[in-house]
């Protein structure tokens, strides 16, 4: 009601205010403000309540499918009435965080109620002060006159799909009644269901009302069966009956003389409860946002939830400020919108892919066809934005063949796409792909060739996105919602002997480690001897980016340029900046003693290989890293590692490549020091490739002219070198096995890192290590902050 004798809308507050969710400072005769949501002192004489009995369990199943579907379960739990409850997560409403809800997911919940049959109020209430001029600023518009208590269950089972037609036609096979899935026969059911439809099914767990806390889930996690032989006794032992609605009564209830007005319009409080709605819906977008679309949103979203939260007593009286917020909110929407329509897209590109030809299969233009296509060329949601770059070549006839390789380089972008045209009606020729796989990497190559004696002129298409907006690649089934890094699965710093790592690495377990690296397959990846086209800007990328060094070397000159090295010394003293920070890394894998290299990086961590860390499924454990070391001396000490991380790439590699050979560890501290502020760390950069380097590690194997023992740090200063390969580079070196994970430090800048040891070839004056494109530095991010 719009009461305007004073001139200014005001509204008249209803009597009373019930089903709020019970937040943890009401207590009962407490006042309350409507237009500010605060507390304020009680007006009422103190009284008891009367408690009501207790209903039998009420169970409810509801499938998510929608926003929509999502905003009726936030309107439903979040009353939004007048200013009183805002955006603060109770008890009772945290289960909204836990709805999973796009294109590739849905959400069954199960809830469990067993509430009082009323609220618990009070035969009578009387003010115990006297009503004067400042009643209201003193003492609020409302009381917490009761509340209905009780004790509730609320298990979410997040279904997530590879595709949109795997969650279409789940949601279908369900019918119009959703499962109940916290009784034995619906629980089988819906296993067999999702089962058979792909699902990969996570469960969620919220309760209120209860005696103890939710019991720690199983080392795989909550399944519809635990959550049958778990969950549901435990909440049937431990239901406490405590507050879960509140009911508000006003003062004027009381003495009719009160005023029940405030001047606040109407209008205001229903664009803030709009206001609260939407970010409510925000919200539970953002807690179940995949890795890679939470990084490009979290800033925003953590921002907006402190500005309305601090802003949330004065909001009624300001519409400014809600209309700001409101738009804010809806900017903030629209971003995890087009999260989640990448991550759609991604699927398609996935299941794209692997309509793509094999790699060698020859495909001739005389036979009628003059264009190929696959995957897309074109994003038709908001968010997807695909990007084409073209390349042509043309020749008149010769005797043979005319020949030429297409290839596309930059690890910035992911190609979704890619077209081969000829452009002659006749005697075209043929083409085949020299890639293994083009669509979902961030490199591609495509030969072709003229008939015999014949001109020709091809055409091809790449159709990119940017990767930084998508999953760190390359782009497979298994990583649609997978985390972009994961823990180098079953490693650790300890083991399930209960020796810790660092009184497992005796000196003669140190002493009789041997040195692990891979070797490079020259032939893995072979380009024809042809002319070639390379597309994309090459190796370096749009987004550059980095972390500073704390060591404050000098930047050197003169060794830019082709043809630099290999030159390859003994580090004359390892405790000398940047050499301190390079160091020797022991691991126990598959039972055997192993030693690699690594860099600090970070106060807290450093940068290796990820083939140190697991390789093909056999982790590492003990884990022990020595900065400096030197003929088994330790002049900094011995670090515990604390939580090795590879890229979720490396995981799921049949073929682990050198382009994802990146892994990084944080460490424990020494003595109440992190590592960091012992030996300082050497700076990162991603995004860009140096022209030559000096790589840095512990060589165990020898070859002509190096005694290398892994007892000594060894440096070998040299230039850029051809490397074929998508997302990798090479340098002329003489390191061998040991070095593996060493650092890669740019010769202009010698304390930033720019490459990692990966791969070399036993024989030869070459290694290769992952290109650091910007996928890098959300890594180090994640992992360091």
């Amino acid at each position: 009601m719009i009461r305007t004798s004073t001139g200014q809308p005001t509204t008249l507050l209803n009597t009373t205010v019930v089903g709020q969710p019970w937040q943890p400072h009401l207590r009962l005769g407490a006042g309350v403000d409507a237009v500010t949501g605060q507390l304020r002192a009680s007006a009422v004489a103190p009284f008891e309540v009367r408690r009501s009995p207790s209903l039998h369990p009420e169970y409810r199943y509801a499938l998510v499918q929608s926003e929509s579907d999502m905003q009726s379960l936030i309107s439903s739990s979040v009353k939004a009435s007048y200013n009183l409850e805002g955006v603060t997560v109770s008890a009772s409403t945290s289960y909204l965080e836990e709805l999973a809800v796009s294109e590739l997911a849905v959400t069954i919940l199960a809830e469990v109620n067993v509430e009082e049959s009323q609220f618990s109020l009070a035969d009578a209430y009387s003010l115990s002060v006297e009503p004067g001029p400042d009643f209201r600023e003193r003492h609020g518009d409302y009381f917490v006159a009761g509340y209905r208590a009780g004790s509730a269950l609320q298990v979410a089972y997040q279904c997530r799909f590879t595709s949109t037609e795997q969650r279409t036609k789940f949601a279908a096979s369900l019918g119009a009644e959703v499962p109940q899935v916290l009784s034995a026969e619906g629980s089988a059911a819906f296993e067999k269901t999702a089962k058979a439809h792909g699902a990969n099914v996570n469960v969620r767990i919220t309760a209120q009302g209860v005696s103890s806390p939710v019991p720690d889930a199983p080392s795989e996690g909550w399944t519809p069966a635990s959550v049958l032989s778990v969950i549901v006794p435990w909440f049937n032992d431990n239901q406490a009956m405590e507050p879960l609605e509140s009911y508000l009564q006003a003062y004027r209830m009381i003495d009719p003389a009160l005023p029940g007005e405030v001047p606040v319009s109407p209008d205001a409080f229903a664009q803030l409860g709009f206001l609260y709605n939407r970010f409510w819906l925000v919200r539970a977008h953002f807690r179940t946002c995949p890795d890679f679309g939470r990084r490009l949103v979290e800033e925003a979203y953590h921002k907006l939830e402190k500005t309305i939260e601090a802003h949330q007593a004065s909001l009624a009286t300001d519409a400014q400020q809600i209309e700001l917020l409101t738009a804010e909110t809806q900017r903030v929407l629209t971003t995890l919108h087009e999260i989640a329509n990448r991550q759609a897209f991604y699927s398609q590109v996935v299941a794209a892919a692997k309509t793509e030809p094999g790699k060698g299969v020859n495909h001739d233009a005389d036979q009628g066809t003059v264009r190929w296509g696959y995957g897309f060329q074109r994003g038709d949601e908001a968010g997807v934005d695909v990007t084409l770059e073209t390349s042509t070549v043309s020749a008149d006839w010769k005797i043979g063949w005319n020949e030429h390789v297409f290839s596309y380089r930059n690890s910035s972008r992911v190609i979704v796409g890619f077209d081969v045209v000829c452009n002659r009606s006749s005697n075209g020729g043929d083409w085949r792909k020299v890639s293994d796989q083009i669509i979902g990497r961030s490199g591609g190559d495509v030969f072709v060739k003229s008939d015999y004696d014949r001109g020709y002129s091809w055409t091809i298409t790449w159709y990119t996105v940017e990767a930084r907006l998508y999953p760190a690649g390359p782009w497979t089934d298994v990583t649609v919602h997978a985390p972009d890094f994961a823990a180098a699965l079953g490693a650790s710093s300890g083991g399930s002997d209960g020796v810790s790592a660092l009184d497992f690495w005796t000196p003669e377990r140190m002493a009789e480690a041997r040195p692990f690296g891979v070797e490079h397959d020259p032939d893995a990846f072979e380009l024809p001897d042809a002319p070639r086209t390379v597309a994309g800007g090459g190796l370096h990328g749009v987004h550059a980016g980095g972390v500073a060094s704390s060591l404050g070397v000098a930047s050197s000159d003169g060794v830019a340029g082709p043809d630099v090295g290999p030159v390859t010394n003994r580090v004359a003293d390892p405790r000398a900046v940047p050499w301190r920070t390079v160091g020797k890394l022991f691991f126990l894998r598959g039972g055997q003693l192993f030693t690699g290299s690594a860099c600090v990086v970070h106060r807290t961590g450093i940068l290796t290989a990820a083939h140190n860390l697991t390789y093909h499924g056999v982790a590492a454990e003990k884990l022990v890293f020595v900065p400096a070391y030197d003929a088994q001396q330790a002049p900094f000490g011995a670090w515990e590692i604390a939580q090795p991380l590879v890229p979720q790439a490396w995981h799921v590699q049949a073929n682990q490549i050198a382009a994802w050979d990146v892994g990084m560890c944080t460490i424990k501290p020494l003595n109440g020091h992190a590592i960091g502020e012992v030996v300082g760390w050497a700076g990162l950069f991603w995004g860009g490739v140096a022209p030559v380097w000096t790589a840095a590690g512990y060589p165990g194997q020898p070859r002509p002219g190096f005694a290398f023992d892994g007892e000594h740090m060894w440096q070998s200063l040299g230039s850029r070198v051809a490397e074929p390969a998508p997302s990798t580079i090479a340098k002329l070196d003489d390191m061998t096995q040991g070095s593996s994970g060493g650092p890669w430090f740019d010769a202009q800048a010698p304390d930033v890192v720019n490459g990692i040891v990966s791969h070399g070839v036993t024989g030869t004056q070459r290694m290769t290590s992952p290109e650091l494109g910007g996928w890098v530095g959300q890594f180090y991010r994640q992992i360091f902050g």
